[in-house]
């Protein structure tokens, strides 16, 4: 994932600098995270539900401009391949990049229209939003969203599974607004490499 070139601001055990990186050589770039909280404002009315494709690129793109004004403090765990690295960051930040990974994943483009399916479910006050696709050519699979009673998000969960001839690439990204973020990702590149990455960050004040 990607990126971001950092001062700490809280003295980290040392490690190497955190700009992560695209360890599929000329084929893939493990994408740069990462997240996000809501600084919510108080509703004055109830949302409406949403229409059939929730607006993921909006959204974080909202996400991004309120952290990059909160500043929030945040703690990343990286591991790659049974080596970890944990840093801790602040102001340094760009959120447009932490979260693109996730506005990549916005399925609401006119090619996609009548490739996923869509339902709702309603449990304990907890509306879930899920969106389908078993199309072989669209990399997003899942996208799954819990929100309140007034639609706005508690938790996204993305499914991705890409292969050709020469790879195969699966991911699932969590975020909880305010909270926590976090990536797995699993790469088989044939003939060639086998590797594993995760990302967790927790937000900490």
């Amino acid at each position: 994932m990607i990126y971001f070139t950092t001062k700490n601001t809280k003295k980290p055990q040392r490690t190497q600098s955190t700009n992560f990186v695209s360890f599929v050589k000329t084929l893939c770039v493990l994408c740069g995270l990462f997240f996000i909280s809501s600084c919510s404002k108080k509703q004055e009315e109830k949302k409406s539900e949403p229409g059939k494709f929730f607006d993921l690129v909006a959204y974080f793109h909202n996400e991004a401009i309120a952290l990059n004004k909160a500043k929030p403090e945040v703690t990343k765990t990286i591991i790659k391949d049974g080596s970890t690295e944990t840093q801790t960051f602040s102001d340094s930040i760009d959120w447009k990049k932490e979260l693109k990974i996730f506005t990549e994943n916005g399925i609401n483009k006119p090619a996609w229209k009548e490739s996923f399916s869509a339902d709702t479910l309603l449990e304990n006050g907890k509306n879930t939003i899920i969106y389908q696709t078993a199309d072989a050519k669209i990399p997003v699979k899942e996208i799954k969203i819990i929100t309140d009673s007034l639609w706005q998000p508690t938790e996204i969960c993305i499914k991705r599974n890409a292969k050709n001839f020469l790879y195969t690439s699966e991911q699932t990204l969590n975020y909880v607004p305010g909270k926590s973020y976090g990536l797995d990702s699993e790469m088989h590149v044939r003939w060639t490499f086998d590797t594993k990455f995760s990302v967790d960050g927790v937000f900490t004040n």
